[in-house]
């Protein structure tokens, strides 16, 4: 299974459910969004979305990363130095 690297675009919500004041989250809402940076094994790559995992097994994995594409700024193929025992 091939590993990659993205880095991508951040959409985030700032507060919690109590009132906010407005003057804070004004000056929170002009910070650009933060760029993440998720390493996995690539499960799906289509138009829309990459989707990874970072563990997996012969019939299970870890929680999944949906990432939009419109949402990624890169993505680099990572060398995987040892054969994968799961590759059919």
């Amino acid at each position: 299974m091939e590993m990659v690297l993205i880095n991508w675009v951040d959409a985030e919500t700032t507060g919690d459910t109590a009132w906010q004041n407005l003057e804070e989250i004004k000056t929170d809402a002009i910070k650009p969004p933060p760029i993440m940076t998720t390493i996995g094994f690539l499960l799906h790559d289509c138009e829309t979305h990459l989707a990874v995992v970072d563990t997996y097994g012969p019939e299970d994995c870890s929680m999944m990363h949906r990432i939009p594409k419109e949402m990624i700024k890169s993505v680099s193929k990572l060398q995987i130095e040892r054969e994968d025992p799961y590759a059919v």
